[in-house]
């Protein structure tokens, strides 16, 4: 009975090994794509198309921008809107910011400038690698951003 339980679990480990190559390679295609993210992306020096999610009851709404060392390196007020918004990554003096990675964070107040709960804002990254990790997918950003696979909302054809 132990031999037939060993043999068994044996079975169970090749199963899940097999299962998880099987999500690799349907996931091999996702290289070179770009997928929606709200994990850090990279910035390098070309304008990152920011897609906004307004919070029910927003009435103002700020982008805020941090850096890899999750410093705010930019604030700026956006429309109350889920259009795409282009942020250029200047200083304001004019001037890029360093070559790195940026999250976006979208700050609104409501009604009576009560400030409602910051929310990730989403952009889109290339998919430069896909790994397992234990028993989850992650993709890799060109930049070095990394999210887990569950988490990426849309893919693209990348640009």
């Amino acid at each position: 009975m132990v031999e037939q339980q060993v043999l068994s679990n044996d079975l169970l480990t090749a199963l899940a090994a097999q299962l998880g190559s099987g999500t690799m390679g349907q996931m091999a295609g996702w290289i070179g794509m770009e997928g929606r993210t709200t994990a850090p992306v990279l910035f390098d020096n070309a304008p990152v198309t920011v897609l906004p999610e307004p919070p029910v009851g927003a009435q103002e709404m700020e982008l805020v921008v941090y850096d890899a060392q999750d410093r705010e390196v930019d604030r700026g007020a956006l429309p109350v809107s889920t259009a795409p918004v282009l942020w250029a990554g200047v200083q304001e003096n004019g001037s890029p910011l360093p070559t790195g990675l940026y999250r976006f964070e979208i700050e609104a107040k409501g009604t009576g400038g009560g400030t409602l709960t910051a929310t990730p804002a989403s952009t889109y990254a290339r998919i430069i690698e896909v790994q397992n990790i234990g028993a989850e997918a992650q993709v890799i950003f060109a930049g070095g951003g990394a999210a887990p696979a569950a988490s990426i909302t849309a893919l693209r054809e990348g640009t």
